[in-house]
């Protein structure tokens, strides 16, 4: 997690570049009072004296609260430099216009000031809107192998809570569980980063998370941030008393914890599985899962509900288990960052994974990623809100 030097060069272009000709133009309009240099200055020495501590530092995080702390540090940095970044870019545009035409109009920098203004308007309603706007999904998936019994079967998935970004602020998870409620599920999936690192981030919200009700069973995985491997632990003992800590907390919470294990529900003569890897991630995320103790015993007629929390272990391991209809996923977040609608997916997670947002299907299998309740790096989510999924299963008629 060290900040590297190309990083760190790049990031003094993008912070000391917008402010120095900021500073060069307004010098040349008129001579201005050193104070008005220095306030505009200010903001990136601060940010740079603050990502060098991060840089140096990182490895060393050893409290939640560092990181909620980090995760807004870099939040306000993106919204005071990314549109600065942009005013200027066409303001040093219609300089070099001026200089080569000696045409006199400001229209490109006009045009940057109404796009920089516009993307700090956007920026802000990620921070202060779309983060907290969770939004319900309804999803319907019909299946010739499901078990009489358990058609209509309605399933709540979330994942990917990210709870020490919220420090001791319980509204936000508060007003989701009680959505949940609302949708009176049979039975509720949780697929993992219930935290960030640490165990002490799930404590102020047990009781929130004890208030979820479905009388089918409450389930839950680990993510790759619930084994605490991005931080530095003084012991080995010390990681393993964090993972064992995180573990019992989300027990203690209500949810059955799944570690390559699977439970089943009975509803008269038919049986359906609940099936839970541990973080099989696609490198360089850690692979801990273990697909076939996870499945052992598990009739190859059966329905299984997998839970998985990296959606590529679908593609690579899980097509083709024909007692695995459906797996539920997070671990994208969609990038935090899209534009998601019924005919429209556009996302940087595109670039990264195969499948990263909603439902696929392969020949009888599917698969749903969960964009995510929580946010990690910054506190800010642009197009793709917080997401409660509903999921209903119905058995194929035909």
């Amino acid at each position: 997690m060290s900040l590297r030097l190309p990083a760190l060069l790049l990031l003094i272009l993008v912070v000391i570049l917008p402010d120095w000709w900021l500073s060069h133009r307004l010098n040349n309009r008129r001579p201005h009072h050193w104070t008005s240099h220095l306030l505009l200055w200010l903001p990136g020495m601060l940010s740079l004296i603050g990502f060098i501590l991060l840089g140096t530092r990182a490895h060393k995080i050893a409290h939640p609260v560092v990181l909620q702390q980090a995760a807004w540090f870099f939040t306000i940095f993106t919204l005071i430099y990314v549109p600065k970044l942009v005013f200027v870019a066409f303001h040093m545009l219609n300089t070099l216009t001026h200089r080569l035409t000696r045409c006199r109009s400001n229209i490109i920098t006009y045009i940057g000031a109404a796009s920089g203004m516009t993307l700090l308007i956007i920026l802000l309603t990620g921070t202060i809107h779309t983060r907290k706007n969770v939004v319900v999904k309804q999803v319907e998936i019909t299946h010739p192998d499901l078990p009489q019994q358990f058609d209509g079967l309605r399933i709540a998935h979330i994942t990917d809570q990210h709870l020490g970004n919220w420090g001791q602020d319980t509204t936000f998870l508060s007003k989701a569980v009680h959505t949940i409620n609302q949708q009176h599920p049979d039975i509720i999936c949780t697929t993992g980063d219930m935290v960030n690192n640490f165990a002490d981030e799930i404590p102020p919200f047990i009781h929130i998370w004890q208030r979820l009700q479905a009388p089918l069973g409450k389930y839950a995985i680990l993510g790759n941030h619930d084994y605490g491997d991005y931080t530095t632990w003084e012991t080995p003992q010390a990681k393993t008393a964090n993972l064992n800590a995180t573990k019992q907390h989300i027990t203690n919470s209500g949810f059955h914890l799944l570690l390559n294990q699977h439970t089943h529900i009975t509803r008269g003569t038919d049986t359906l599985y609940i099936a839970g890897v541990e973080n099989w991630g696609k490198p360089p995320f850690p692979q801990y899962g273990n697909l076939n103790e996870t499945m052992k015993n598990i009739p190859q007629n059966a329905f299984t509900i997998l839970l998985s929390h990296d959606a590529s272990h679908w593609r690579r391991e899980v097509i083709g288990r024909k007692n695995i209809p459906l797996t539920l996923s997070g671990h994208t977040h969609a990038a935090q960052l899209g534009i998601v609608t019924n005919n429209i997916k556009i996302s940087p997670a595109a670039y990264i994974y195969e499948e990263w947002d909603g439902l696929y299907q392969h020949e009888n299998q599917y698969l749903y990623v969960n964009h995510g309740l929580g946010f990690i790096g910054m506190a800010i989510r642009i197009g793709v809100p917080p997401e409660i999924t509903i999921i209903t299963l119905r058995r194929d008629k035909q």
